[in-house]
């Protein structure tokens, strides 16, 4: 079921969330299979999180936001922030008022999760 698994988080929900490269694999409370998020979308994932609203998962140069169904919600290109942004992105962490995109050289402070 599981091809190379980076990451594993767990959301509000009590759901099993487990990264790959280029999915998010879903798991129920007792382990079973539920589904695949971000299939045919994410590429190279290298860090995630899960938050309320649904699913955050960067790449080095990319951050997609997918809702709680799995739907793609929103994305952010690295180049779009800039200069901020000069550096990979390798992980996500949503705060109560901003997001946090962790780079190899800094955490970017994004304004909160629409």
């Amino acid at each position: 079921m599981l091809s190379d698994p980076i990451e594993i988080d767990v959301s509000p929900d009590d759901r099993v969330l487990v990264l790959e490269k280029e999915r998010v694999v879903e798991f129920d409370y007792f382990g079973s299979y539920v589904r695949s998020v971000g299939e045919g979308i994410l590429q190279g994932a290298r860090g995630f999180a899960a938050t309320e609203k649904g699913i955050l998962v960067v790449s080095a140069d990319q951050l997609w936001s997918f809702t709680r169904e799995g739907a793609l919600r929103w994305t952010i290109e690295r180049r779009s922030l800039g200069p901020l942004a000069i550096s990979q992105f390798s992980d996500v962490a949503p705060g109560s008022d901003a997001l946090y995109i962790l780079t190899s050289t800094r955490v970017l402070v994004v304004a909160a999760e629409p």
